[in-house]
C-alpha cells in the first residue's frame, strides 16, 4: 500500500482478497473518497464483500452486476 508516496508492506494480508478488504476498510476509517476513475471497481468490491455500496450504482456497474448474476 502506498501512503504519502511511501510504500507500506501489508504483512497481515495473507492473500489478494485480504489486501482489498484492508484497502476498503482504510478508505472507510479515514473517511476518504475513492479515486474517481476507480469508483466502479471499488463499488464492485463492496458488492462482493456484501457491504452497502457507497458509490451509488453507475450504469456500467449495474449492467456488470446484472450480467454476473445470470
Amino acid at each position: 500500500m502506498k501512503v504519502d508516496m511511501k510504500a507500506l508492506p501489508l504483512n497481515s494480508a495473507a492473500c489478494f482478497i485480504d489486501a482489498i478488504e484492508l484497502l476498503i476498510k482504510l478508505f472507510y476509517v479515514f473517511n476518504l473518497s475513492y479515486p474517481y476513475d476507480l469508483k466502479p471497481v471499488y463499488g464492485f468490491f463492496e458488492h462482493l464483500m456484501e457491504t452497502p455500496v457507497t458509490i451509488g450504482r453507475s450504469s456500467a456497474l449495474s449492467d456488470f452486476l446484472r450480467q454476473v448474476a445470470l
